[in-house]
């Protein structure tokens, strides 16, 4: 990662600027591809933004709705590449996700986990009626 991406980030981080996956040392694309397919769904996002990659950054960094929208949305994917059958593990990446999408991981995008949790699961019941893609 580039020096600035080092100082913004916090360690663990993954993000998807300008058609790169860019992931933390130590955890690899293949052995991590619910992480690849989250990131993916960014780069997807950029991509069919109306200002392209920097109109999507300045909406995701400026408007908390807008960052909430789009990352329950590459959390729904994300949860849908480990598999939907363990639902204790579904429980868990919801719950996970909610307290991160809550705080300061997302810049405080929900008002609070009982927001962000249910964006995550209409997000993802979207997501399965699109048929899972």
């Amino acid at each position: 990662k580039g020096f600035f991406l080092n100082l913004a980030l916090s360690p663990g981080t993954w993000v998807a600027p300008f058609g790169t996956v860019y992931y933390p040392a130590g955890w690899w694309p293949s052995q991590n591809p619910h992480m690849v397919a989250h990131e993916v769904t960014h780069l997807n996002q950029q991509a069919r933004h109306p200002f392209g990659c920097l109109g999507w950054l300045a909406h995701y960094f400026w408007s908390k709705s807008f960052r909430l929208d789009q990352e329950a949305r590459a959390i729904a994917v994300e949860i849908n590449a480990f598999g939907l059958s363990d639902q204790g593990l579904v429980d868990g990446l919801v719950r996970f996700y909610a307290h991160a999408l809550a705080g300061k991981t997302y810049f405080y995008c929900a008002r609070n986990t009982e927001e962000a949790r249910w964006t995550i699961m209409a997000a993802l019941s979207d997501l399965l009626k699109e048929g899972g893609a």
